[in-house]
């Protein structure tokens, strides 16, 4: 994929990972002052630009480049006036928004098209062959668009879980994403499976919740994941099989579980946000092992601010942190065998453990 497709990618799919527009309790007071006096919608270029200044300051690295963003401050400030466009407007509020927010934080318009929302036909995995699997679907089509499928031989399930769309926020595309993947588990311990390949490498991510709910089966009880926001620490658990995110029982799925079973985890610079998110549920357990290349190191919490009629402030504000407690800033994350092929050398991996 090419360096333009995939930033595209993962800028779409980043809004999704918690795609309501909700603020920190922290914030709020903070937040209602701001709107007072930089209300919303800000139509003009001038507008637009002081009611995003005004919201930067709730940016994860806003702090650490006080100086720098000070002095890009000051040249916005010169020329605010001289915008014609509110896309002029954004374009040079960029730099800006990349030291208050990091790399994944970017401007997003109010209204995605539902083009990309998943579509649930029947899709039939390919036979299980190592080279088909490592070559065959890769890289091909959109991944916004692409679906959960797995294969099953030689007592080893592929599951193929590539990030999840939903703008519709459609109830039953969520089951059907999560269905679809709980009945490969399912099939799998049926058929007495030995070895799982949990294939993240073109997880550029989307919701996160319904990906956790997914899982269930190879997540153990406990804190799973978690949010080190600015304004404090949100948690999701797994608790005798259901799914809780701030103590609200999310998601409850009947599912069997198959924790005990090795797992060898594929990722890829593709792998992102939500993507980078499963890997890190996972991370620390002792039948897991990871393999492919870095990840895309887009592993932060989004929060969304409203900025005109057409355009939202989608800002970085808290970074993920991993079950055994690492958190990654930004940076890719390294699987724990480098390779050119993961596929090959994640079966090996399985039969000695098998």
């Amino acid at each position: 994929m090419n360096k333009f497709m995939k930033t595209f990618f993962i800028l779409i799919t980043i809004m999704c990972v918690f795609p309501q527009i909700i603020f920190a309790d922290q914030q709020d007071e903070e937040y209602e002052k701001i709107n007072q006096q930089y209300p919303y919608p800000a139509e003009t270029p001038k507008a637009f630009i002081d009611r995003t200044l005004a919201l930067l300051k709730f940016g994860y690295f806003y702090e650490d480049n006080l100086n720098e963003i000070t002095e890009e401050l000051d040249q916005i400030e010169h020329k605010k006036n001289q915008f014609e466009s509110i896309e002029d407007a954004m374009e040079a509020l960029e730099p800006l928004l990349t030291l208050a927010g990091g790399k994944h934080s970017t401007f997003l318009p109010m209204r995605m098209s539902d083009t990309a929302d998943v579509s649930f036909e029947n899709t039939v995995g390919k036979a299980f062959n190592t080279d088909l699997l490592e070559e065959s679907s890769l890289g091909n089509g959109n991944l916004l668009t692409k679906r959960p499928y797995f294969t099953f031989n030689h007592k080893i399930l592929h599951l193929y879980m590539p990030g999840f769309i939903n703008f519709n926020n459609d109830p039953s595309k969520s089951d059907q994403y999560i269905h679809r993947i709980l009945d490969a588990f399912e099939y799998g311990k049926a058929h007495g499976m030995k070895g799982i390949v949990l294939d993240l490498r073109e997880n550029v991510g989307g919701h996160v919740m319904p990906m956790f709910a997914a899982l269930m089966p190879i997540l153990q009880d406990g804190e799973v994941f978690s949010e080190n926001l600015k304004g404090g620490t949100a948690n999701a658990y797994l608790i005798n099989g259901k799914i809780f995110k701030k103590n609200e029982d999310l998601f409850l799925y009947d599912h069997e579980d198959v924790m005990d079973t090795p797992i060898a985890i594929l990722l890829s610079e593709d792998t992102a946000s939500s993507g980078e998110a499963m890997y890190m549920s996972l991370m620390g357990l002792e039948n897991i092992r990871s393999f492919g290349q870095p990840t895309g190191g887009y592993n932060s919490i989004m929060q969304g601010y409203r900025l005109s009629s057409e355009y939202y402030l989608n800002l970085t504000n808290g970074m993920m942190q991993s079950r055994d407690g690492q958190i990654f800033n930004e940076e890719p994350i390294e699987p724990d065998v480098v390779t050119e092929h993961p596929m090959e050398d994640a079966i090996e991996w399985l039969k000695t453990q098998m």
